[in-house]
């Protein structure tokens, strides 16, 4: 069975917004410090308060579902391509007792050359709304009739104004 590419794009694309994040109106930093001039002490700071904020606006619930939608989706596409695979695999995992890790974003400005970033904390933060919102966006659109009715390439138009613009004035992001 050929997996499609779109499919299995969202799960990527989901996965990597879980663990990637970018923040969010959250830091008790002043948003128009410049991500260059930040200390080791400052970026510490911002990434605790950063991995609270995705803790606190993606629920434990959400990512149980997201984990199993996407277990579910590609035993289907591996297996006979049927909906109904889909279904029992997502349906056994729910009401399974398997505990799905905490997350722990990985927080970028940890292991980025941030000379390079053009940017400020709040420029930062206004991405992750962004990230948050995609996420929750995907999450509630995955569904086990993608095995047969994949998304096409509008699905996911890419990351939104605040996002792009930190990527073209950040570099390493």
């Amino acid at each position: 069975m050929h997996i499609s590419r779109n499919i299995m794009l969202v799960i990527y694309l989901v996965f990597l917004l879980i663990i990637s994040g970018c923040g969010g109106d959250f830091s008790s930093l002043d948003s128009e410090l410049q991500v260059s001039e930040m200390s080791d002490d400052e970026v510490a700071t911002y990434c605790e308060e950063e991995a609270d904020y995705f803790r606190s606006s993606i629920s434990e619930s959400k990512i149980k579902d997201i984990e199993c939608m996407s277990l579910g989706i590609e035993e289907a596409m591996y297996g006979d391509g049927q909906v109904s695979t889909c279904e029992q695999s997502y349906n056994s995992c729910l009401n399974s007792s398997m505990e799905i890790p905490e997350y722990s974003p990985s927080c970028q400005l940890q292991y980025i050359d941030r000379s390079t970033c053009d940017v400020t904390l709040g420029q930062v933060q206004d991405c992750a709304r962004e990230e948050v919102g995609e996420i929750n966006q995907i999450a509630s659109q995955m569904s086990c009739d993608m095995v047969q009715n994949p998304p096409d390439d509008t699905f996911r138009d890419g990351f939104g104004p605040a996002c792009q613009e930190l990527y073209d004035n950040c570099p390493d992001f």
